[in-house]
């Protein structure tokens, strides 16, 4: 991705799914969660730390082993905003 688009996007973290952020050796905190919940809060962490890893959506894509089309659904459905700033 160009430089000029890739330093012109941000990305919106919905912080209320996350409630251990700091913990890097517990990647999920599943206190008082039912298993649909901590399945979102893993599957949430994994799309961020490969958007914040890659130039793309597409990069972040293929490190997730998932079609860029299914990233985008995942995101949506998770409440992952990506959009480019003004």
């Amino acid at each position: 991705m160009p430089e000029h688009i890739r330093d012109n996007w941000k990305l919106e973290i919905p912080q209320e799914r996350f409630r251990d952020e700091k913990s890097d050796n517990n990647l999920l905190s599943t206190n008082n969660l039912n298993l649909k919940e901590a399945m979102a809060q893993f599957e949430s962490q994994m799309i961020l730390n490969a958007l914040q890893s890659s130039q793309s959506l597409r990069k972040a894509a293929i490190k997730l082993d998932i079609d860029h089309a299914n990233l985008i659904r995942r995101m949506k459905r998770l409440g992952i905003q990506f959009s480019y700033k003004r």
